[in-house]
């Protein structure tokens, strides 16, 4: 099911930057991970995108994401 009000849609493979921050550096780094979900946040006017990455779910603004492919429902 496509909904039209959200830029990425469930099944879509994304990408998005994360770090890592230990007592001596901090470390950036990229992660793959499919939208598993979406929600639309009234009271600061975003968008948020549930991404499945392994084991983890995170919520991540769609202005962090990057397509990396459309999903099966895209396609129809």
């Amino acid at each position: 099911m496509i909904d039209e009000n959200f830029i990425f849609q469930v099944g879509d493979l994304v990408m998005f930057e994360s770090t890592r921050q230990t007592e001596e550096f901090i470390e950036s780094y990229e992660v793959l991970g499919i939208v598993v979900g979406h929600e639309k946040r009234y009271s600061k006017q975003e968008h948020i995108c549930r991404v499945q990455t392994g084991f983890n779910v995170v919520n991540v603004r769609t202005h962090q994401l990057t397509l990396v492919n459309r999903g099966a429902a895209f396609h129809g």
